[in-house]
């Protein structure tokens, strides 16, 4: 192979990669079930926004790809800037509906006790364990 060719081809997957970001996962702010939660489930609803918040936080700091691919860091900056509005104004809308509700009006946190079993990923969160008499 020559060079002219080789130097074509290290260039040529130079701008694919280039064009290469991360895409963060954004929440829909509301959703048709939330106003049939329960409290917990509100509160486990917001500390999922929460996460999603802290992951997509996680993708806008820069790496080694940022300077490799800044055509792609730039969109990764981009969807994660989406992602974490979605997730404010998701914290937002399930603070209300925690307050309209009736939802203790103390601060709006769960202890570890109550997030166990909540995976962040979606599903529902296990039960607390029943004690023995």
């Amino acid at each position: 192979m020559d060079l002219g060719k080789c130097i074509f081809l290290v260039v040529a997957g130079g701008l694919i990669a280039s064009c290469s970001g991360v895409r963060s996962t954004a929440v829909v702010p509301v959703q048709s079930k939330d106003k049939q939660l329960s409290c917990r489930e509100i509160m486990l609803e917001i500390n999922e926004a929460e996460e999603y918040k802290k992951t997509a936080e996680n993708n806008k700091n820069p790496d080694l790809r940022s300077f490799i691919a800044p055509l792609g860091y730039a969109y990764t900056v981009s969807s994660a800037d989406d992602a974490i509005d979605a997730s404010n104004k998701r914290i937002t809308y399930l603070q209300d509906v925690y307050r309209i509700s009736g939802c203790s009006g103390g601060a709006a946190t769960l202890t570890d006790e109550q997030l166990r079993g909540h995976t962040f990923g979606g599903g529902f969160p296990t039960p607390p364990a029943v004690q023995a008499p």
